[in-house]
């Protein structure tokens, strides 16, 4: 029927024979539009068809039913110059339609409720523009009903709530448009399904319930990605019963998304997804028998031409599917991956994973209670044309928790594990890393561990500067908790040099035990044991080739009716061969160990000549506390051995947490500190007192320009051990001592004569025997070549390096060097108010919020500092300066990194973490107190510099000045002070 001006009604009903067909349409145009409706049928002869149509000026509404047996086919189509939609039916044995259809030129809708048997199959579509949705559902044999909508115009979208009951049933919904296409989608081969599906312009989803085997799939894809999740549940004749609750969605829009979340039985669960774009793919898989308790499992994939996202979790009760998920890119240089399997009652596992252009970064969560897990975690990546690897393994029995990462950057990967055992568990953990050949590993072995914290990591890296490839590898294990038994080792090999150690206990108790391994241009490896334990040891060696050149071990344990109530010991060895800027070979060994027993023997033994051979025995039928410090050193020009016996301490502190820690700290009232596992911090200074009683532990290497190995009074001025006891401190062997800020770091002393060439040696030295961060309260007045090329080589190798700004006129008005050089943290000095204090060298300021070089970086306590002083001198005194201020700098940072070491953070990363906690406490004041009068003359040589001209009228001696002249990024204390928080 052509176009008419006056609405009219058309009804028709229909009996017709089977196999006859009849096709019907209607137009109908006016101030409405123009629209068709055209109409197609194959109608048993007992099927009963009713329609109404009404059409209007440019519009057309039409319901119609049918209702019969035998096979039906019916198709309806609505269609103006901007859109088309339509619907198509068949069934083979039973029938029941109702249905609507309207439109106009502008869009159109079509609802239809069925129910229908035999052979069945409906549809929905609509197309507007470039954009089109297709909804459908079937069944080969079995029951099927719907109710279904589709809207059409500007946009598309449809919904459809559709029940299947028989033989190889399936529903389905999706889109297409310029962007891309999606879909979701379930199949089932005997069962019954509910499907609730929904599509809009670029995205589909659906509700599922799902009764026998079949499939669940959400994907989606544009031009460059693709995003696609399976699940396939089968049946193989096991007692599990076949069955699935599902959302699925699929999505575009300048990305590719897809995702599922599902509840599962089944004899056979497989889950998997694919993600990609150009650049590379992620792939999961996991398969899990005999699912008769469900299992939860949802999946989230993001795919762009940029980056590829995708999360991911699990959940249930008994065995855990193996999952396996790996990420690999297209141009070959990098990957990480994940596996984990095992069992738990209940179990759960949660990850996420981003890959771009220059990193892939993997992260989960993982929970088994009462079962088994088995995880392992691996990132590897081309480097300036070299192989990284880093790799990071875990089994355990029990229950544990934690969470484990994979990174892979252009120039360094990661691996890393942090979990926690909260009630009895048996764990197995390792930790292995590689670069150019030089390799660092940490393994630990725990019987019956409970409430104990459990950390793997595994890092590797290389860096081209100037050239020149720089290569850094490290691995750590560390352990604090109960165990009835605990074995750890760490090896590190640097060409044909290594260094190994090893810690036990087995006899039941708490305690801590940590590994560690690292190489740059040497294999450094150390091992830390504290524990009450009544049988605990440790030792370390270094050497080359198959031969031992240097080690200690330590030993304790009860005899009987003893009592071993706390062993510690801290042994650490090197194997640093001569190179271009170290002059010799040596092999270096340090242990230091302490004892608090009864009726117990410690024994420390060096090795000579191929076997281990007693140094000292202490025992006693009473209490007793014993401590010592040795040194096993061999060079190529001499070798050393040492052994001390740490004297009883003669004097306790008035403050066990000076105020400049708790500053730093943001508490007025800590009792201890914590914090620094895992980084190497080294000093440059007047050397240190290595047998203070609260640096024993702490203090790993000790060297001066003669080469490795300490003297009995190792600080002949005293500045480097109070500098030592801010960074590292730890209340002293015998608990009756001070805290700094990174207790539990390690201390590396470089002993100077403060010539630029003799600092720049302890800054190779550090560097190359693997320090994260150089702390240097010292500075000189001229600038030097060879001191800048260490400074430049130190941060080449992702060292962190702290200087003090000096202490202003007349040595250093300006700013010291190396504090003043690009890249270096500068450090000024405040008072216990948060004050700037005058004297503390100024540098420059830009007011860009951003430390550049001859720029204070921060502040921090440098005014009446508590710290520790050598034994042979008092034990403890106060100092003043930016030299003091310094190492709270260098602590904060040490306590940080701890913090932030599993996921891979370097020097750079802590750097811009405290610059921003330090913008959040500006320093505004400077105290100008009545001595600077004795300075006077020298500031006003400097009259030209705004910070000189602003003090110098109060420099009159007559009394304390507060001067609100600091604002934001400024001279004396740059960015302000990086409080922190335990």
């Amino acid at each position: 029927m052509g176009p008419i001006k006056y609405a009219c009604l058309l009804a028709v009903i229909l009996a017709i024979p089977t196999a006859c067909a009849i096709s019907v349409s209607y137009g109908s145009s006016g101030y409405g539009g123009a629209v068709t409706v055209s109409e197609s049928y194959e109608l048993d002869t007992s099927t009963e068809l009713s329609e109404s149509t009404n059409l209007g000026q440019g519009s057309v509404e039409q319901t119609k039913s049918a209702s019969g047996t035998g096979t039906n086919r019916i198709s309806t189509s609505i269609s103006s110059n901007g859109y088309s939609a339509g619907s198509s039916i068949e069934s083979t044995s039973y029938l029941s339609l109702s249905s609507a259809v309207a439109g106009d030129g502008s869009g159109a809708g079509i609802s239809q409720a069925l129910s229908a048997s035999g052979s069945v199959s409906s549809s929905l579509n609509g197309v507007t523009g470039d954009i089109e949705a297709v909804h459908s559902a079937g069944v080969e044999s079995g029951m099927l009903s719907s109710a279904q909508s589709l809207s059409v115009g500007a946009d598309v979208s449809a919904l459809d709530n559709t029940r299947i009951a028989g033989m190889n049933g399936y529903v389905s919904a999706g889109f297409s448009n310029k962007e891309g296409s999606g879909e979701v989608a379930s199949t089932f081969s005997e069962g019954a399904l509910y499907g609730s599906l929904g599509s809009e312009n670029a995205a589909v989803y659906g509700d599922v319930a799902m009764t026998g085997p079949g499939s669940l799939t959400a994907s989606a894809s544009d031009s460059e990605s693709s995003s696609k999740h399976e699940i396939i549940i089968e049946d193989e004749g096991a007692d599990a019963e076949e069955s699935a609750s599902a959302m699925l969605l699929a999505a575009t829009g300048g990305y590719a998304l897809s995702g599922t979340s599902v509840v599962a039985t089944g004899d056979q669960l497989s889950l998997s997804s694919v993600i990609s774009n150009p650049k590379g793919s992620s792939i999961t898989k996991e398969a899990q028998s005999r699912v008769s308790k469900p299992m939860s499992s949802q999946s989230i994939g993001i795919a762009s031409g940029n980056s590829v996202t995708t999360t991911w979790s699990r959940s249930g009760r008994g065995k855990m599917s193996p999952i396996s998920s790996t990420y690999r890119s297209t141009d070959g240089t990098k990957s990480v991956s994940n596996s984990v399997s095992g069992k738990g009652y209940p179990y759960s596992i949660a990850g996420s994973a981003t890959y771009s252009d220059s990193s892939a970064a993997m992260y989960q969560t993982v929970s088994s209670t009462k079962g088994v897990l088995k995880t392992s975690q691996s990132a590897w990546s081309r480097s300036n044309g070299e192989e990284l690897s880093a790799a990071s393994s875990l089994s355990s029995s029990g229950t544990i928790s934690g969470t484990q990462i994979a990174i892979s950057d252009p120039i360094k990967v990661i691996s890393s594990q942090s979990l926690t055992v909260t009630g009895t568990a048996t764990v197995s953990s390792s930790s292995r890393a590689s670069s150019n050949g030089d390799r660092s590993s940490a393994s630990s072995i725990v019987n019956g561990a409970s409430k104990m914290s459990l950390t793997t990591l595994a890092d590797a890296s290389n860096t081209r500067y100037n050239n020149v490839l720089y290569h850094r590898t490290g691995a750590l294990v560390d352990t604090s908790g109960y165990a009835k038994s605990l074995k750890a080792d760490s090896s590190a090999s640097y060409l044909s040099n290594f260094a190994r150690s090893h810690g036990e206990w087995t006899k039941a108790g708490s305690g801590e035990l940590t590994v560690s391994a690292e190489t740059v241009k040497s294999a450094v490896s150390d091992v830390e044991i504290k524990t009450g334990s009544d049988k605990a040891l440790s030792y370390t060696q270094s050497g080359t080739g198959s031969t031992v050149k240097s080690g200690l071990y330590t030993y304790a344990a009860k005899r009987s009716g003893g009592d071993v109530y706390l062993y510690q010991s801290h042994l650490y060895s090197h194997a640093y061969p001569k190179n271009d800027h170290h002059s010799i070979d040596e092999y270096v060994s340090t242990a230091s160990s302490a004892i608090s027993a009864k009726k117990s023997d410690m024994k420390i033994w060096q090795w000579e000549n191929g076997r281990w051979v007693a140094a000292k025995n202490y025992y006693s039928s009473g209490s007793y506390t014993a401590a010592t410090r040795a040194n096993d050193i061999v060079t190529s020009s001499y070798k050393w051995d040492k052994l001390w016996e740490v004297r009883p301490r003669s004097k306790t502190p008035y403050d066990r947490v000076p105020w400049g820690v708790e500053y730093m700290y943001s508490s007025s009232s800590l009792s201890k500190t914590y914090g620094g596992e895992g980084i190497d911090v080294a000093i440059i200074d007047t050397g240190a007192d290595t047998l203070h009683p609260d640096l024993l532990m702490g203090i790993e290497d000790f060297a001066d320009p003669y080469g490795p190995g300490e003297y009995s009074q190792s600080d002949s001025h005293g500045h480097g051990t109070h500098v030592a006891g801010t960074i590292v401190a730890d209340g002293g062997f015998d608990g009756r001592g001070i805290y700094g800020m990174a207790p539990e770091a390690d201390l590396r002393v470089y002993s100077t004569n403060f010539y630029y060439s003799d600092v720049a040696s302890g800054i190779y030295r550090a560097t190359d025997l693997g320090a994260e961060i150089i702390s240097m309260s010292l500075g000189g007045s001229v600038e030097s070549s060879t001191l800048n090329r260490a400074l430049d080589y130190a941060m080449a190798n992702g060292v962190l390096v702290v200087a003090a700004a000096g202490n202003g006129v007349p040595d250093n008005p300006t700013m010291a060097t190396p504090a003043r050089y690009p890249g270096v943290v500068g450090v000024g000095a405040i008072d216990r108010s948060g004050n700037a204090i005058w004297w503390s060298s100024p540098g420059s300021n830009d007011g860009d919020y951003v430390p550049e070089g001859n720029e204070v970086t921060f502040g921090a306590p440098g005014v009446s500092v508590y710290s520790t002083y050598p034994t042979y001198w008092g034990y403890y005194t106060t100092m003043s300066g930016t030299s003091m201020a310094t190492p709270h700098i260098a602590g904060t940072a040490a306590s940080l990194w701890s913090r932030y070491l599993i996921y891979g953070d370097g020097a750079n990363d802590i750097r811009s973490l405290m610059i921003n906690c330090a913008k959040q406490n500006d320093v505004t004041t400077v105290k100008v107190t009545p001595e600077s009068v004795l300075y006077r003359s020298y500031a006003e040589q400097y009259l030209n510099s705004g910070y000189y001209s602003s003090i110098y009228p109060y420099m009159d001696g007559s009394k304390t000045y507060y001067l609100n002249i600091l604002q934001g990024d400024d001279v004396l204390t740059g960015v302000g002070v990086p409080r922190i928080r335990l």
